[in-house]
């Protein structure tokens, strides 16, 4: 199974939907385009690579980088991607230690009720 089709496929799941045509509407791409990518004739444009990554809650770069890893027969080319995602992932990774530190720094603590700011 192509890694679109797997993404596809959590895109279906975290909707909470089963069908083509709920996925081609939320995507906002027509369903024949869907079933295209799910038979794997076709791999998601970038477009379409965007959506998915918006509905699963990742960063795009990650998603596009993981279909053109997939599709790509160039063994040069298809390293290239997969050395991008990773510098992809550790850039997110990076990201979020930051943002943890911030938050550690700021005294922001998360509640039950909402986020409390306070100064020790």
């Amino acid at each position: 199974m192509s890694k679109a089709k797997e993404l596809l496929l959590e895109c279906k799941i975290k909707l909470g939907i089963k069908t083509d045509y709920k996925l081609a509407q939320a995507l906002e791409i027509h369903t024949a385009r869907v079933s295209s990518y799910m038979s794997e004739k076709e791999q998601p444009d970038t477009y379409t690579a965007v959506r998915m990554a918006l509905i699963l809650g990742r960063d795009p770069a990650e998603i596009i980088a993981e279909i053109e890893m997939g599709k790509e027969k160039n063994e040069k080319r298809r390293e290239f991607w997969r050395n991008f995602l990773q510098h992809v992932q550790q850039q997110a990774k990076l990201f979020m230690l930051a943002l943890i530190c911030t938050a550690t720094l700021c005294g922001v603590i998360p509640t039950k009720t909402g986020t409390r700011f306070f100064r020790a």
